[in-house]
């Protein structure tokens, strides 16, 4: 949806792979930070999806509230 829009759209995962997914998400021009330093993705993010996992407590969370970003989940937006 958010592609179709125009928007870069970046996937931020703990897990190294995404399996299946992640050469489909490729070819789609969507920029994946995988891994331990996957949070580094959220850095420039105007808006972000958090999980409920990742708590508005975090400090990448935090950062961006701070400078500005729209930080929501998708039981909050759908």
């Amino acid at each position: 949806m958010m592609l179709d829009l125009g928007a870069d759209v970046v996937v931020c995962d703990k897990k190294t792979s995404l399996g299946e997914y992640e050469e489909e998400l490729k070819n789609k021009s969507v920029e994946l930070y995988l891994g331990e330093k996957y949070l580094e993705g959220i850095k420039d993010a105007d808006i972000i999806f958090r999980t409920p996992s990742l708590m508005p407590t975090n400090p990448y969370i935090k950062e961006a509230i701070d400078r500005g970003a729209y930080v929501t989940s998708e039981m909050g937006n759908f």
